[in-house]
């Protein structure tokens, strides 16, 4: 698959859209609101289904350092780390190819699905809002979407004009945990029919600091039979990071529409754990010298498009496209020497048609395409050079009559990968077969809302994903995971289904909310822990290690069918005023439990149980946050993998908001957390046993609008 350069790009999308201007824009001089279709599609926020919304100020109350960091606090959501600088969400025990990161609508299309070592090309930083989509409301994205969805919007693309011609805000954080350092800006103006947004960031931190030992000896010896030579106290080695990005955006708005276009880029330079990370050197070859620095220097560039016009006949009320071409790079440098180079090229558009056919039955239908060139060129190129094409149709419907809503969606797809011959770690050249995969996802959904605050959700839905190419063609060490990685060509296609039930219960100061899944998931893809090792020195399969540096645990993928089970629950209670200070108190827990339904284990790497309890005050412009959290042990780690312990974890929030005497405002705020200062260890990481999360962070941030 060929692309044009970057710009060339860039220059004929930004040219499309001046051609098209002027049908975007009814008027010369009109400062219409944003055109807001409702489709009452699956993931319309106002029905019964499970997700999470976090607006700007929830945001500004989380840790921004990675998206998965920023979404770990919602139900049923955990990261999965990989040193400060990775965070994958983990949405029901299940991230990586099964959950979906957009930005804009549009696909990150970096590589964080390939190696959990690898960041989401998403920075949360620059979002206006972050929604989070579990269940059967991911249909619509397609089989990447099986586990949910995390949509990013940060407003690139301007969809109204802004109050009074200008808005702005600036942010700036420090905290004393690795003396992080983030400053983030972000600006909007207009003037007739045209808008303007500009943003950027900067973030830097330095290694962080942790309560105890970085390596868990005790697990990393039941694990590979050997206890570490090289720990460290108080701090985990080559965990710094600095990161760095802009967009420019603009838009032609007018009375039945917009059409925009944004270019942005991105870079994120991070470090991997010392210890961590097995050295590339092998068969012989004399190391580098210098201290364990392995880092990933990523880059990644992208333009994207966004289009809606509504028309005045009620069988199409509106036409949205958008569209994106991304172009994302990593190095893997090792000692200053770069060992590997990841790339992803992708074009993706999307085109849906809004329809009513009356007052109560009405709906949405489109089509979905992606076309990418993914490539690992190197020492570490465990999957070869690959073509993947995607083409998707998908329709939803909904009738709506008194309190009662019905809703079905379904979605057909074809994927086809052709991969080329590549050269494996045993200097012998692998050919790989074409791959055609269509998978086929529905779901049917009611909901009954007997009140504004009360609904019953009920789901029955069936998702589909056709394998992933590191699935399929893996072979040859993962240095990064420690672990030497092989493909099934044999795979089949990956289906998930079971029921969602969700109730909202709402009554005067007490609110409530509990959603349950079952589901069985056939044909289920994972890593499966073969107990084997493999030696970088002598290139070889053995029994046991011989040395920690250059062991690897052997994975295989294989499938088992899998019950994944369930539940989120939350209660607020809104108390009564005291001193005009609003109080409110909530209890939240969330579980997910997977195993193999033949009786042979559970599957690796499930966020455990975790209960806890918030208490939230406002007197005045003040406003404080405590959250306590016990996270449960996880005993069922699965084969051939450790467990890990418990912990309680303790955060706190407090702000204080200066009102502008003209317009906008200024937030002074202090986020702590993990304030007990407990050794944490991330069940979903794979380096759970390497590098524990940061100890007591204490961070001081000033927020302003104009």
């Amino acid at each position: 698959m060929s692309h044009p350069p970057f710009a060339r790009r860039a220059l004929a999308l930004w040219v499309g859209a001046l051609a098209c201007g002027a049908f975007a824009a009814d008027e010369p001089n009109v400062s219409a609101p944003a055109v807001e279709v409702r489709s009452n599609r699956a993931d319309d926020p106002r029905d019964g289904l499970p997700q999470t919304t976090l607006d700007r100020n929830e945001l500004q109350r989380r840790d921004l350092g990675n998206i998965g960091s920023a979404v770990n606090e919602s139900p049923g959501v955990h990261s999965s780390s990989f040193g400060p600088g990775v965070g994958l969400p983990v949405i029901r025990g299940m991230s990586g190819p099964r959950v979906k990161v957009t930005v804009g609508g549009i696909g990150t299309h970096d590589a964080s699905s390939v190696s959990p070592d690898h960041a989401v090309a998403a920075e949360p930083v620059l979002a206006e809002r972050i929604r989070v989509l579990r269940g059967p409301a991911t249909i619509r994205y397609g089989g990447g979407a099986i586990g949910g969805v995390v949509e990013v919007e940060d407003g690139r693309i301007p969809k109204s004009l802004p109050k009074n011609g200008f808005e702005a805000a600036a942010e700036a954080r420090y905290n004393n945990n690795g003396a992080g350092r983030t400053t983030a800006f972000r600006a909007d103006g207009g003037a007739g029919p045209m808008a303007l947004h500009v943003d950027g960031f900067y973030r830097e931190r330095n290694d962080i600091d942790i309560p105890g030992k970085a390596i868990d000896e005790a697990a990393v010896l039941r694990q590979f039979g050997l206890r570490p030579t090289n720990n460290t106290t108080g701090t985990v080695g080559n965990t710094s990071s600095r990161a760095h990005g802009a967009t420019v955006g603009s838009s032609f708005i007018g009375g039945s529409g917009f059409l925009g276009l944004s270019v942005g880029t991105l870079s994120n330079n991070y470090g991997i754990p010392a210890g961590a990370h097995v050295s590339h050197s092998h068969g012989g070859a004399s190391p580098p010298a210098g201290p364990d620095t392995t880092r990933i220097d990523m880059q990644q560039s992208r333009v994207d498009a966004h289009g809606l016009v509504t028309t005045p006949w009620r069988f199409l009320e509106a036409v949205e496209a958008k569209a994106g071409y991304v172009n994302y790079r990593h190095d893997e440098v090792d000692r200053g020497q770069p060992f590997t180079t990841f790339r992803n090229r992708a074009v993706e558009g999307r085109l849906e048609l809004m329809h009513r056919w009356s007052d109560r039955f009405s709906g949405s239908a489109g089509l979905q395409t992606v076309n990418r060139t993914f490539s690992a060129i190197g020492a570490e190129a465990f999957v070869p050079i690959s073509d993947i094409r995607s083409n998707a149709l998908f329709v939803l419907e909904q009738f709506e009559h008194g309190p009662l809503k019905l809703e079905a969606s379904a979605r057909q797809e074809v994927q086809h990968i052709a991969a080329q011959p590549q050269r494996t770690v045993f200097d012998t050249v692998e050919t790989f077969p074409g791959t055609t995969y269509r998978p086929m996802s529905y779901a049917a959904a009611g909901t009954w809302r007997w009140t504004t605050r009360n609904a019953l959700t009920l789901t029955w839905s069936r998702a589909q994903r056709a394998p992933e190419v590191q699935e399929l063609y893996a072979l040859g060490p993962h240095l990064a995971t420690r672990s030497f990685d092989i493909g099934n060509q044999r795979l089949r296609k990956e289906s998930m289904e079971g029921p969602d039930v969700s109730l909202r219960l709402g009554h005067g100061r007490v609110d409530a909310s509990i959603n349950l899944f079952d589901y069985r998931a056939r044909n289920y893809i994972h890593q499966a822990n073969t107990g084997l090792f493999y030696d970088t020195d002598i290139q070889e399969f053995q029994y046991g290690c011989v040395r920690l540096d250059q062991c690897l645990a052997v994975l295989q993928y294989t499938q088992k069918d899998v019950r994944l089970r369930g539940y989120e629950a939350q209660l607020g209670v809104e108390l009564p005023n005291v001193r005009n200070a609003g109080v409110r108190v909530s209890l939240f827990t969330d579980a997910v439990q997977a195993s193999f339904t033949d009786g042979s284990g559970d599957v690796p790497r499930i966020s455990p149980r975790r209960t806890g309890t918030e208490i939230t005050v406002r007197p005045g412009p003040w406003s404080f946050r405590l959250r306590y959290t016990r996270v449960e042990p996880q005993n069922r780690a699965g084969d051939n993998e450790t467990t890990t312990a418990g912990y309680d974890l303790l955060n706190l929030y407090v702000d204080f908001r200066v009102k502008s005497v003209t317009r906008g405002e200024t937030v002074l705020f202090v986020n702590a957390t993990n304030l007990l200062d407990a050794e944490i260890r991330n069940a979903t990481s794979f380096l759970r046993s390497f590098a524990p999360e940061p100890g007591r962070a204490i961070e001081f941030g000033v927020r302003a609008t104009f």
